[in-house]
C-alpha cells in the first residue's frame, strides 16, 4: 500500500483502507467594487477627504458607518412652519382614515 502523506496543518482520519483528508485554508482578501458616480460626486467627495484617509475611509465617514437610525431625530423641530405642517397632514389623514372607516363600514 503506498504512504499517501497529508498536507501541513491538516487533520488525517484512517479507517480499514480509506485516508480522509482535511484542512482548512484561509486567506484575508479584500474585496473591490468599482462605482461609476458623476465628476461632481467626485469632488464632492475629494473637497471631504482628509489627507490622511484613503477614499474607502471618507465614504465610511461620510455615511455615517455606524447606522445610527436617530441620528438627525429633531433636525426639522424648530424649522419654520415645520410643526404646523406636520399637524396638519396628521389631521389630514385622520379625517381621511375617519371617512374610509365610515364608508366601510356604514356608521
Amino acid at each position: 500500500m503506498n504512504e499517501h502523506r497529508p498536507p501541513r496543518n491538516s487533520i488525517t482520519c484512517r479507517s480499514a483502507d480509506i485516508v480522509i483528508y482535511t484542512y482548512t485554508y484561509s486567506v484575508d482578501v479584500m474585496v473591490t467594487k468599482t462605482l461609476t458616480i458623476t465628476e461632481e460626486a467626485y469632488e464632492s467627495l475629494k473637497a471631504n477627504k482628509r489627507a490622511d484617509e484613503s477614499f474607502t475611509e471618507t465614504v465610511l465617514r461620510l455615511t455615517g458607518g455606524e447606522r445610527d437610525i436617530w441620528k438627525g431625530h429633531g433636525a426639522l423641530s424648530n424649522a419654520d412652519g415645520f410643526r404646523e405642517r406636520v399637524e396638519s397632514t396628521h389631521e389630514a389623514l385622520d379625517e381621511d382614515f375617519d371617512r374610509r372607516q365610515d364608508d366601510l363600514y356604514g356608521q
